[in-house]
Parts: structure tokens; C-alpha cells; sequence
């Protein structure tokens, strides 16, 4: 309504007609109207001439004056309109006979009707018409409606000059009304500078003169030292000045100044009874305030269904953080079914309305899709009027949309903006996460001092999650010096203020003592703590604990029962935890699918690990799946920071799965696995240096990865290190070396350095020779996996040296090697089946177990299954055969396979007969040292 409006801005002049004339100062010199006796409690104001008005006229203005104590003339007009329906026509018509006659404060009140519709039409020309003869006649209570309409551009035109202009005529006049709004304009700078002493001297002539308004401007004035010395005290008198003179606003100043207690001990029953004053009065942010308080049980019992009352009181009055209220009881359910469209609607009336706080709850309605549809770009537009309509809650959540791209562009820069206002506003979280940016340079400039500051700003503001990253980077000494002891002060000033992660860091430094005395049990009740507070981190470290047995019971369900709760809290490397228990059947049944899928879960929440898990889960998945999924996982694992990542995916690509061969590729994932001190990384890239894979033979290189690999632990580092070391490549041939490395490689659990190892004591290099200890390493390698232990362990055995001579034990150490794919082995054991020793003689497997050893890279087996062909023993006779395998025999470096091609080529059996060709054939048995082909040799020619 207008009449609202004009309340507002008028005061007084809208204020009950019987307390009219103590609200408009009259200079002593000012001419005064006749009052009759029979006038009685009728306002000055409207106590006119008698002679000019008709009888029923002076009855309802009787009627007026004596009945409406405490009303406004809109309301008073309202309560005799029941008597008379045309009480307002008939004021009207007194005020414009009265205004004729040249009295300005009938012009006045005229022009209040015409503007407001009372009696008469509205007619905003008009009423500017009445105003401005009230004004010229000196009434200042028209100059200050006039100025009012040049202020707002309310039926004038906007004009902030004219209206100070208007105002001070007004104050000039006596007008109170006037000197405060002439006040406001001098305090806030429109249509002139701001000058907050002359605000302050002119609110002090209202004041003076009876305005309650100009009291409390002064009084603001005065609490916040502006154009005053600052003094609470004197400012509390004032408000009390204006609530005495039932300004409501006054009162609800004086309630926060007990609530809160500025000038005393904090008194929330009386701020109860300023706010229920205020609220009484008709001004409904009283109701509001009296609500907060009734519905958290400050200074009065908690009462829901009275707190709601009251909200819906004020909300349907007008004020709209009335309404903001009562759509949180709303939304929530809390006194009242849950209704989040209802709250909805609510929060929407207060948005309107001007309440900010009410358009940022409905921002996060539609954020999150309750009660409205779910729509981030609304909800990034209503946080966006929130924060430009300063509420630092809604800054907050908007510079949360801006950083993640929720609702709008991905903007950093944008994000941290806004983050600073809500800060400045006093929103912990908006400091906190603000304090994120500055840490990882988000937006701003990395600066760890700065957020370290601002989480210290954040956690003063009482947001306990900023209290644990200042314990976070107080512990670290990252922005400031590294204290574990006010470390542990701050995780438990964050725990204590409700912030999960804050009690499970506490409990985990609690458990490891840092910056406190150790204390497993406390640690693990902290942990637990957190826990409950739905932190997803400490419900997985507490399973850790659990699964440990530190400060509780061992318990494993418990322990996976805690991991299952951290992966539901959306804690991702919980969900990664829970996969490993399920991948291993680690107390619970084993589920490799459920496994897999948790990994994923996890590896989607950035846990880079777990993204290689899943690729291994899905690798050896029957049937596995495609090979370009499984390298998409390894990647994700890679590019993530996880180094056992890289280097499977180095694996598939030097071996082609999934993709195009490529050991320059396969080579950057080794060097990238390697960077990441996977040792694993660092000997294969050693291998490629060592062999010439994607680059030259470089021995040195190849040294110097396998040493790097070595250091860190990776068996096979050292083991290979040896090899260059017993070889003499890259490094300087010592068998001392090779022997310390070959053992590091075999301690540390690689079965090809305990075979290595085996050969220094079987052979005697560098080390005296000790056929048992030899076999106790061949062992060890046997049944480590590595085939060439079992088969030279099998050799010690056909020998007897050692250990007992004993043919079953070779045959079946052989039979294990050539079944882990060692060619020897098969050819060794060939030979056992050739004779019948420690086997039941059988040609047939003999030939068999050459062919596997010969297919296998194995030179004498295909020299032996050669003569299988040539002979015909067990086997049709193949002369053309046996000499390809003679030929593959010769040219993988068996003597024997040369010398009997050889003889082929001189017999021309299988070849055409060439001593040409048999010549270099025995020479090169020679060379190798069967001596036999060198006498061969004589008889052939150069």
C-alpha cells in the first residue's frame, strides 16, 4: 500500500492524529488556530473554526480525535468508516475549505489524501498541488511531503537537489519530520556531499523536537561514531528515547543492544519484551526477532508453534525476513509438515521483498532441486542478487557455483571475488574457501601466508572448518611456522565446533603423538568421533585402526564396515579401501566385479590408484575386457599421479595391447613411472638401454637405472645391475659386485638373483665353490618361479653334487623348469627320457621335449632333434629336416649343430653335396672349440 510507504518516509505526519501536534514543532512567534473548548482530545490540526463545520463534520472529527489514540489517519479513517462510510469525504471536505482559507496544515493533510485515495480519488497532481500550498503557507509538515515525492520521484519528477531544498524549508519550519529526512540525505550523500556531522546536528533538532525517527538516526549515529564521538551508551539512550515515543525500530535497536549486551551483561527476556514493544507497534521486523528468540529458547522457553505465529505474522505483514524464517521451519518440517514448495514459495516472497537472505535460500532450493526444478542457472542468478544485495551467505555459494562451473562458466578469477565479499561480509566459509584459492592459486596469486590467514579469519568467525585447515597448515608450517602443539589446539577447536575432519586429524596426531602425548585409544575414539560427524576420511582411518588392532579391538568387519560407511559419505578412497577387501577377500567374500566397481567409484573421485586397480581388476576379469579399457584405466591411473599406472601402461604398449607397438611410448611411461620413484619404472628403462630397445645399447645408461632401481629396493634392479657387473658392461667387470648385488636381488626376493647367486658358488667365480650352497639357491629360485633355477638345480641333481646323486629329483626339477618355459630344461630332461635315467625310457617324449626346447630358443636341442631326423630313432628319417636343424643349431651357437650340417653337406645327405659349403661349416666348430671339426677342416678347402 501506499500509505506504507508514506509512513516511512513521513513519520509523523502519519502518526496517530491525537499525537500529531506533539510531532510538528511550532515556533513560539508562530500564529496558533482558535481551539474550543468542546473540541476536546481533537489534534490542533483538525480543530478548525466550528463555524465551518457542519454538525455531523464536528462529530466525526470528535469521534476521531477522542477514538484514535496510537492509529494512523489512514487507520482512524478506517475504524470511523464503520459509523460513517464517508468519514473520509467529510475530512476531505473540511481540509480543502480549511486549506482555502489559507490554514497550510489543512493544505497538508489534503494532499495526504489525495495522494493516499482517502475520500477522494488518488491524484498524485493534485496532492503535489495541495503540498506545495501547504509548503508555501509555511506548514512544514507539506514542505516534507513534497520533498518526499521529489526524493522517491513519487508523482513529481526525481529531483535530490530540490528535495534538500524541500527538507530544509521544512526544518526551517519546525517540521522535525523534515530535519531528519534532510539528515538522511546529508548522511548518505544524495543530492549533496555527505556530511555526517551535519546529519548528525540536524537528527539532533528532531530528536529535540520530538521526532522519535531523528532520535534513532542519531542514535545509529552515535553507536558507530559517524559525525559523533562514538559512544554505546548515549546511542542506547536515544533508541530509548524513540521506543518511549513508540517508534518501533527504536525498540528493536534497544533489544540487540541487550541481547547482545553492548552496554551490559546480555539480557535476551529483555530484549524479548523490546521486540514484542516493537512488535506491537506495528513494526513487524519486532515479530521476526521475537520469533528467532522464542524458537531457540533465548530469554523464554523454546515454543515452535509461537515462533511460527509470530513469523507468519510478520511475514504476512510485510516483512520479509518474517518470511525467510517461515519458509526454513517450512522447508525443514520442524513445527509443521515439511513443505519445501510451500518454502519455496516463501522464500520467494522475501527475495521480492528485499531480503536477500531469502533469495539465496531459494537459490539453493532450485540448486538442489527441492521443491522447485532442479535449475543451477536460477540458482546462480539468485545468488548473484543475494551477494550484489549483500549477504555474504549468498557470495558464499555463488563463488562455490563459479569455481566447480555449476550454473554458469568456470571462472576462478570470478569465484575468488566473490568469495572476498562474502568474506568481508563475515561468512567463514566464503573465508575458508577463499583461503583454498590463495593455497592453490585459483584465481589469485598463490600465497600460503594468506590462507593461512584466512582460515584463521574463518575459524575467529566461529567456522569450525576453518579451524582445521589453520591446524592443517599450523601442523605443516605452510604459511606460517610449523607448531604441532597449536596445531592440536586448532583440530580441536574445529572438532569441538562440529567439524568431522577436524576430530579425525586430531585423533590421527593424537594416535602418532604429534603435538601431544600419544594415546592410541583417544586417537581412535576421535577417529570415530569424526566419523559419526559423517566424515568420510575418518571413518576409513578409524578402519584402519580397526584393522590394526591401535586403541581398539582388531576387528576386520568392523574395519570394512567403517570403509563402507566412508565410501557412502562419498569419501572416494574409502570406496578404494572397501575394493581392496572384496578384490582379496579380505574379511568378506571376495566380489572382483563389486571390487572393480568401487575402484571406479573411487578412481571418479580422483584416487589415482585406484584407477590402476581397476585396470588390473579388468585385465584379469573373465572375460577380460577390451584391451583399450583397460589402458584407458592405467592412463587415468597415470595421469593422476600413480606411478604403477605408468608403468603398466608402459607394458601394454611395448607389448601392443590395446593399442600399436611402441617402445618409444612404452620407454616415456617407464620414465614417467621412474620420475615417480616407482622402482619397477627405472629397470625397465635400464632393460632399454641395456638391449637397445627404442634407443641404442648404452650399458652405462642401463647402469645407471638398474642402480637407481636397486636403491630404492626393486630386486630385479639389483639382479640385472649384477649381470652388468659380472659381464663387465658399463661398469668394470667384479665379481664382488655382482655377487653383493645378485644377493640384494635374491634377499629382497627376486628368484633370478638367488639363480645368479647360485652360479657364482656353482662355478667358483668370485666365490669358493660350494655346490650346496649353490643348490640351496637354485632352489630358492625354483620355487621362486624362475625357470633356469629349477633346471640347474635339476643338473645338480643328475650330477650329485651338492646334493645325492638322484635322477627322479633331476628329472622332476627339469620337468618344473621346462614347464615355467625354460628350453634347457626340456632339452635336459629330453636327455633323462633319451636314456631312462630317474624316467622310464620313452623316445617318443625325448623327441617331443626336443622339439619344445628347439622351438624355445634352445641350439643343442635342435642339434639333438636333428639327429632324431637324420637317424630316423623315433621318428620317420627327414635328412632335409634335420639339416634345417642343424642349420638353426649352428647359427644359435651350437658347435656340434655346424660340425653335423657339415658333415651333411660332405656326404650330400638332406643338402646337395659341397665341400664349399661344408668347409667354414667345420671351421666354425673349430672356432668354438670341438676339435674333431677342426681336423675336418684339413680335409676340406679354404
Amino acid at each position: 500500500m501506499r500509505v506504507i510507504r508514506l509512513l516511512a518516509l513521513l513519520g509523523a505526519l502519519a502518526a496517530a492524529l491525537p499525537a500529531a501536534a506533539g510531532t510538528q514543532h511550532v515556533p513560539d512567534d508562530a500564529a496558533t488556530l482558535s481551539r474550543p473548548n468542546h473540541c476536546g482530545n481533537l489534534a490542533t490540526e483538525l480543530c478548525l473554526d466550528v463555524d465551518h463545520l457542519t454538525a455531523l463534520e464536528r462529530t466525526q472529527l470528535d469521534y476521531i480525535g477522542t477514538n484514535c489514540p496510537g492509529l494512523s489517519i489512514a487507520a482512524c479513517f478506517e475504524k470511523a468508516a464503520r459509523i460513517w462510510p464517508d468519514v473520509a469525504a467529510s475530512a476531505m471536505a473540511v481540509f480543502t475549505r480549511a486549506c482555502a482559507e489559507g490554514d497550510g496544515r489543512s493544505c497538508t493533510y489534503a494532499g495526504f489524501q489525495h495522494e493516499e485515495g482517502l475520500g477522494t480519488p488518488l491524484d498524485l497532481a493534485r496532492a503535489e498541488e495541495a503540498y506545495t500550498k501547504g509548503c508555501d503557507l509555511e506548514h512544514g509538515g507539506g514542505c516534507t511531503a513534497l520533498g518526499a515525492m521529489a526524493e522517491l520521484g513519487d508523482g513529481a519528477p526525481l529531483d535530490l537537489a530540490r528535495a534538500a531544498t524541500l527538507y530544509g524549508r521544512a526544518c526551517r519550519y519546525g517540521d522535525a519530520k523534515g530535519c531528519t529526512n534532510l539528515g538522511f540525505l546529508h548522511e548518505t550523500g544524495k543530492g549533496q556531499p555527505a556530511d555526517p556531522e551535519e546529519a548528525a546536528r540536524l537528527y539532533t533538532r528532531a530528536c529535540d523536537w520530538g521526532h522519535p525517527r531523528g532520535c534513532v538516526a542519531l542514535g545509529w549515529l552515535t553507536e558507530h561514531g559517524l559525525g559523533v564521538a562514538q559512544d554505546k551508551r548515549r546511542a542506547e539512550q536515544l533508541y530509548d528515547k524513540a521506543c518511549a515515543a513508540e517508534d518501533g525500530w527504536s525498540c528493536i535497536y534497544l533489544g540487540t543492544y541487550a541481547e547482545y549486551g553492548e552496554t551490559g551483561p546480555e539480557n535476551p527476556a529483555e530484549a524479548n519484551r523490546l521486540y514484542a514493544r516493537a512488535c506491537d507497534l506495528g513494526t513487524l521486523r519486532g515479530c521476526t526477532y521475537l520469533g528467532h528468540n522464542t524458537e531457540r529458547g533465548l530469554g523464554t522457553e523454546p515454543d515452535i508453534p509461537a515462533a511460527l505465529a509470530l513469523y507468519q505474522q510478520a511475514c504476512t505483514g510485510g516483512d520479509p525476513n518474517g518470511c525467510t524464517a517461515l519458509g526454513y521451519l517450512t522447508q525443514d518440517g520442524d513445527g509443521l509438515p515439511a513443505d519445501p514448495p510451500e518454502a519455496a514459495r516463501l522464500y520467494g516472497k522475501a527475495c521480492e521483498g528485499g531480503h536477500a537472505a531469502g533469495c539465496t535460500a531459494l537459490g539453493y532450493l532450485h540448486e538442489a532441486g527441492l521443491g522447485v526444478p532442479q535449475d543451477a542457472a536460477e540458482a546462480v542468478r539468485l545468488y548473484t542478487r543475494a551477494c550484489d544485495e549483500g549477504h555474504a551467505n549468498g557470495c558464499g555459494n555463488l563463488g562455490f557455483m563459479l569455481r566447480h562451473g555449476v550454473g554458469t562458466a568456470q571462472d576462478f578469477t570470478a569465484a575468488a571475488a566473490r568469495f572476498q565479499q562474502g568474506c568481508e561480509g563475515g561468512n567463514g566459509r566464503s573465508c575458508t574457501f577463499l583461503g583454498y584459492a590463495y593455497e592453490d592459486g585459483e584465481g589469485v596469486p598463490p600465497d600460503d601466508a594468506r590462507a593461512t590467514e584466512l582460515f584463521a579469519q574463518a575459524c575467529e568467525m566461529g567456522y569450525a572448518m576453518g579451524c582445521t585447515w589453520q591446524a592443517v597448515n599450523t601442523e605443516e608450517g605452510r604459511g606460517t611456522a610449523a607448531d604441532p602443539a597449536a596445531a592440536a589446539a586448532l583440530y580441536t577447536k574445529g572438532c569441538e565446533g562440529g567439524h568431522g575432519r577436524g576430530c579425525g586429524l586430531l585423533g590421527q596426531n593424537t594416535a602418532e603423538g604429534i603435538g601431544l602425548a600419544p594415546d592410541a585409544a583417544e586417537g581412535a575414539r576421535l577417529l570415530l568421533k569424526g566419523c559419526e560427524m559423517d566424515d568420510g576420511w575418518s571413518c576409513t582411518m578409524a578402519g584402519w585402526m580397526y584393522e590394526e588392532g591401535e586403541g581398539v579391538a582388531q576387528s576386520t568387519p568392523e574395519a570394512v564396515s567403517l570403509h563402507r560407511k566412508g565410501c557412502d559419505l562419498g569419501a572416494a578412497f574409502a570406496c578404494g579401501s572397501l575394493a581392496s577387501y572384496l578384490e582379496d577377500g579380505h574379511g568378506v567374500p571376495e566380489d572382483k566385479a563389486e571390487a572393480m566397481r568401487l575402484h571406479g567409484q573411487a578412481c571418479d573421485g580422483g584416487v589415482a590408484d585406484s584407477c590402476t586397480s581397476q585396470g588390473l581388476l579388468q585385465y584379469l576379469a573373465e572375460p577380460p575386457a577390451p584391451a583399450e579399457t583397460v589402458a584407458a584405466s592405467f592412463l587415468r591411473g597415470c595421469d593422476g599421479g600413480d606411478a604403477e599406472g605408468c608403468y603398466r601402461l608402459g607394458l601394454m604398449q611395448e607389448r601392443g595391447e590395446g593399442m600399436s607397438v611402441s617402445e618409444v611410448k612404452a620407454y616415456a611411461f617407464y620414465n614417467r613411472a621412474c620420475d615417480m620413484q616407482l622402482a619397477a619404472g627405472c629397470t625397465d628403462l635400464g632393460r632399454h638401454h641395456e638391449y637397445g630397445l627404442s634407443r641404442p645399447v648404452d650399458f652405462a645408461a642401463a647402469a645407471g637405472f638398474y642402480t637407481q632401481s636397486c636403491n630404492p629396493g626393486d630386486p630385479e634392479g639389483c639382479t640385472f645391475l649384477g649381470v652388468l657387473h659380472f659381464d663387465g658392461n658399463g661398469v668394470a667387470r667384479d665379481m664382488a659386485a655382482a655377487h653383493r648385488f645378485f644377493k640384494q636381488g635374491c634377499d629382497e626376493g627376486d628368484p633370478l638373483g638367488c639363480s645368479n647367486l647360485g652360479t657364482l658358488y656353482d662355478g667358483g667365480d668370485g666365490v669358493a665353490v660350494d655346490k650346496a650352497e649353490a643348490a640351496r639357491l637354485y632352489r630358492a629360485a625354483c620355487d621362486g618361479g624362475e625357470p633356469l633355477g629349477c633346471s640347474n638345480l635339476g643338473t645338480l641333481f643328475e650330477a650329485g653334487q651338492g646334493v645325492a646323486q638322484d635322477f627322479s629329483e633331476a628329472a622332476r626339477f627339469y620337468r618344473q623348469g621346462c614347464d615355467m618355459g625354460a628350453p634347457l630344461s626340456c632339452a635336459n630332461l629330453a636327455t633323462l627320457y633319451l636314456v631312462g635315467k630317474g624316467v622310464r625310457r620313452e623316445v617318443g617324449t625325448a623327441i617331443a621335449l626336443f622339439t619344445q626346447a628347439c622351438d624355445g630358443g634352445q641350439p643343442a636341442a635342435c642339434n639333438d632333434l636333428g639327429t632324431h631326423y637324420e637317424s630316423g630313432q623315433g621318428i620317420k628319417r627327414d635328412p632335409a629336416e634335420a639339416a634345417r636343424l642343424y642349420r638353426l643349431s649352428c647359427d644359435g651357437g651350437e658347435p656340434m649343430g655346424c660340425f653335423n650340417l657339415g658333415t651333411l653337406y660332405t656326404r650330400g645327405v638332406g643338402v646337395p653335396r659341397s665341400e664349399a659349403e661344408a668347409g667354414p661349416l667345420y671351421r666354425q666348430a673349430c672356432d668354438a672349440g670341438l676339435y674333431r671339426a677342426c681336423f675336418m677342416g684339413w680335409l676340406t678347402p679354404d
